[in-house]
């Protein structure tokens, strides 16, 4: 059971790190026609480990399921929606990471 559930989680980090990915390619095109300016989230250069590494070593360590990862995905979107920032390569896991946070103590601080 607990490979299962091991293999589950890889899954799931794997398919959200993708989406991640796909959303950095789209905003990559849509930004090349304006100028990009740098964010207090953008780091300096692109994070050396993978989003789906990131993303497996979050939820070992934390121990929370993968549902989290889904609701972090939403806050996400309406943050950048909200705030107007552009996803990228630089601030992918910076802003993930943020909304991660925020949707664990949503779900388990209570």
């Amino acid at each position: 059971m607990n490979q299962s559930k091991s293999s589950r989680n890889l899954q799931q980090c794997v398919v959200v790190s993708r989406m991640l990915e796909l959303a950095c390619e789209k905003a990559a095109k849509r930004s090349r026609e304006r100028e990009q300016t740098t964010t207090v989230f953008d780091a300096k250069g692109v994070v050396p480990i993978s989003m789906a590494e990131y993303l497996s070593r979050w939820l070992k360590h934390t121990k929370c399921s993968g549902s989290v990862l889904a609701a972090a995905m939403v806050l996400l979107d309406r943050v950048l929606a909200k705030a107007g920032l552009t996803l990228t390569t630089r601030n992918m896991h910076r802003l993930f990471f943020s909304s991660l946070v925020i949707t664990h103590k949503m779900c388990f601080d209570t």
